[in-house]
């Protein structure tokens, strides 16, 4: 004989399911890959993951194969790479995707691991009106110079490493250069900006 669930059962039957799908859900969980190079952006051979700790402070170097590290919580992480005669790197990374890549650009190290500086000088043919800035961004090791151009046209970015270069000139909308600066084998001359002639505006 058939009989008939009473419809409060139902409904505390419900709760329970309900309950248990939200207590054992799926963590969502990504691959993150690492793609070491060197501050110019050539190889590096030999590196290794030093540390990959969460928010919390648990260490999890330990899930990485080869440079790759799956089945990882979505979060943000602190990471630090070290390798050869390099000084090592230490960053922030953001897994919240399925497949996130982080390139990580490590810096020539000098003498006893002390990172060789250098002065970066560059000067416009023909001096912008005021107020022109300039911003010198490391292509692969992050770093970021600022400077505003001086009235007889000259900048300088100090202690800058040995690296690959995106210069950026500006005034007020109008970009006044834009040009990659290679400094991969210690100093270079003074950067020479030529007779301004097209501009570029950001759009409104």
């Amino acid at each position: 004989m058939r009989r008939n669930v009473p419809a409060k059962f139902l409904f505390v039957f419900g709760l329970v399911a309900v309950s248990a799908t939200v207590g054992f859900s799926i963590e969502p969980r990504g691959t993150l890959r690492l793609n070491v190079v060197n501050s110019c952006g050539g190889p590096v051979e030999d590196w290794w993951v030093l540390s990959f700790r969460n928010q919390k402070g648990r260490e999890m170097k330990i899930a990485f194969r080869g440079g790759i590290a799956s089945e990882i919580p979505y979060g943000t992480y602190h990471i630090r790479v070290a390798g050869g005669a390099f000084v090592p790197h230490d960053g922030t990374v953001t897994v919240g995707r399925s497949l996130t890549t982080y390139v990580i650009g490590l810096d020539f190290g000098g003498l006893e691991d002390t990172l060789p500086l250098f002065d970066i000088r560059g000067r416009f043919k023909e001096p912008p009106a005021p107020i022109a800035w300039c911003k010198l961004m490391g292509l692969y090791n992050g770093e970021t110079y600022f400077d505003t151009v001086k009235p007889d046209g000259t900048f300088l970015f100090s202690q800058a490493p040995a690296a690959s270069y995106l210069l950026l000139c500006q005034r007020d909308s109008s970009l006044l250069t834009l040009r990659r600066v290679e400094m991969c084998h210690g100093a270079i001359d003074e950067i020479v900006i030529g007779e301004m002639k097209a501009t570029l505006s950001n759009p409104k």
